[in-house]
């Protein structure tokens, strides 16, 4: 028979009889007094310590590099545990006895896979963002201020806590410890020097570090009372088994993350331009991207093929809306500044005309089909304008400012008017208001998007912070599902059923279209909450504001599959 330590076990009811029961429960009462200690730190650390100290590094240590090359013990362990898996699993094959060696590399290696799967939860359920912006240019307290905890957010960029590092040396050495006792001095060295790193470095926070120390000890310590404390064929087919599941869910992990519905394709930098960036159109015969850069007072003209800006039209008041024609080859630019709508003459965008609406000129929607612009302005209007001859011939009034609002084959807009509490129903043809659905309680419904297979119009709230599904047919309200926070635009992906929200909170949001299930939060910018979906390039293009030392840009992601 295996034996998977040279050293006897004692029988378990032999252990039973010489153990009290306070000893017994000795363990689990040190373990909730370590609990209490290590929350009553987080706590401190997160109100008191995490910000001045990322400050303070980000401020005073100009060069990382030692501090990086500090924190990269745990990345061989992945790897190691590979290996002392494949040579126990060889050795169990040829029904060799374990060395005791090989059961404490075996612990060890259960130990780091248990403390990687256990942590991967506690970022999901904890949802923190970093100190600094270092992947998928996440949200972060040194460039967006961003600092807190956004529970079940899900996505790299809100995966601070606890620290993966320092859980992972901790489990590793926590075995060690009470394996090997006389090295312990070398085992804290491993700790402190990866801890250092992690800081020196600006990875993560003070609280990240003392959270993700008290999980490694805790599975460290488990994992290897079980290889103690019971017989050695259970302990091997137990932690065999366990470091075999461990490596198969993180390989479905692992190819999951790569099988995400959005992946960034590429990002176009816009170039110096600040401030907010509004909405987007597209051409699509020249692969050409329209971008309202309304806080630069520009529009930026993006060559998608080429990935770089052609043109920039400057001369403009605050530029919220834009709108493209294909038959008459006419941009229309709505500004909110001065209340107009300027023509500009493709190829070369020319300018060639201007509509002036009074004040708050705001979306533009296209009616290829009839040939007519339909721009939202004022406090309470929408203006039809004639493609060919460029002039308006009709207005529509509305109870209050319009926001987004979709046109549909028969005629009808569909309008977002949130000051009213409602969605106007508007006849184009006849240019009067049809109706006014009430939404609710829900209030600030700005994005909104129409749904012909389900007959439904949807929309997202921003408080609070909800996707509200309608019925097209009398207004209503069919669902509403949690959102994520700052919509600005929403659009369909018929080939996909999915739903695609962009939100200013740094996130895409994706639903299934058929059962509003949420699939995923594909992570962004803080901010960058407008974005359009082209379903003939299949292409989903996010506005991205410069922040701190980032640019601004255009992330032009592909959905999968």
């Amino acid at each position: 028979m295996m034996t998977m330590m040279r050293n006897e076990p004692l029988r378990l009811d032999e252990q039973a009889k010489a153990i009290s029961p306070q000893q017994r429960h000795a363990p689990l009462r040190h373990w909730c007094i370590g609990l209490a200690i290590t929350a009553a730190g987080v706590i401190a650390s997160y109100l008191w310590l995490d910000r001045p100290l990322a400050f303070f590094v980000h401020r005073n240590v100009a060069d990382t590099t030692i501090f990086v090359w500090l924190q990269r013990l745990p990345v061989s362990f992945p790897l190691l545990s590979s290996l002392i898996l494949a040579w126990c699993g060889l050795w169990t094959l040829m029904d060799r006895p374990f060395s005791r060696f090989q059961s404490i590399a075996l612990t060890c290696s259960v130990s780091f896979i248990s403390t990687s799967l256990i942590n991967s939860q506690l970022k999901y359920a904890f949802g923190r963002t970093w100190p600094v912006t270092w992947i998928e240019n996440n949200p972060s307290l040194i460039q967006n201020g961003a600092f807190g905890f956004s529970p079940f957010h899900g996505g790299p960029g809100f995966a601070s806590f606890p620290s993966g590092h320092a859980a992972a040396v901790c489990a590793v050495m926590s075995v060690l410890w009470w394996s090997y006792p006389s090295w312990r001095p070398l085992y804290v060295a491993c700790v402190a020097a990866v801890a250092i790193g992690l800081i020196g470095a600006n990875y993560h926070f003070l609280s990240d570090i003392l959270s993700a120390i008290f999980v490694g000890i805790s599975v460290g310590y488990i994992t290897t009372k079980i290889s103690i404390e019971r017989s050695s064929m259970s302990v091997t087919a137990l932690l065999f088994g366990l470091g075999l599941l461990g490596t198969l869910i993180a390989a479905v992990e692992r190819a999951s993350a790569q099988e995400a519905p959005l992946q960034v394709e590429t990002k176009i930098p816009l170039g110096n331009v600040r401030g907010r960036i509004d909405h987007m159109a597209a051409d699509i015969d020249r692969r050409r991207l329209f971008v309202a850069e309304l806080g630069n007072n520009t529009v930026g003209i993006v060559d998608v093929e080429q990935g770089k800006v052609l043109q920039v039209l400057a001369g403009l008041k605050e530029p919220q809306g834009v709108g493209y024609l294909p038959s008459t080859d006419t941009l229309y630019v709505a500004n909110g500044g001065d209340g107009s709508l300027r023509l500009f003459q493709g190829p070369s965008y020319t300018a060639n005309g201007r509509i002036d609406f009074g004040n708050d000129a705001d979306n533009v929607r296209v009616d290829q089909s009839r040939q007519h612009v339909v721009v939202g302005y004022g406090d309470g209007a929408l203006a039809v304008i004639d493609g060919a001859k460029g002039s308006k011939t009709a207005d529509i009034r509305l109870p209050a400012h319009p926001e987004g609002f979709q046109l549909d084959p028969g005629g009808r807009a569909y309008v977002n008017v949130p000051k009213a509490r409602g969605i106007a129903v508007a006849d184009l043809s006849s240019g009067k208001l049809i109706s006014v659905w009430p939404v609710g309680v829900a209030s600030a419904n700005f994005p909104m998007a129409l749904d012909s297979d389900s007959n439904h119009v949807l929309t997202v709230f921003r408080n609070p912070p909800k996707l509200g599904v309608f019925d097209k047919r009398d207004g209503s309200i069919v669902r509403m599902i949690d959102a994520c926070g700052d919509a600005d635009d929403l659009f369909l992906d018929a080939k996909r059923h999915r739903i695609y929200v962009s939100c200013g909170a740094g996130v895409i949001d994706i639903f299934d279209a058929r059962s509003y299930e949420r699939l995923s939060q594909i992570p962004t910018v803080s901010g960058a909450r407008t974005s359009l979906f082209v379903p003939e390039l299949d292409r989903l293009f996010v506005a991205v504001r410069a922040t701190g030392s980032n640019p601004a840009g255009i992330w032009v992601l592909r959905p999968e599959p």
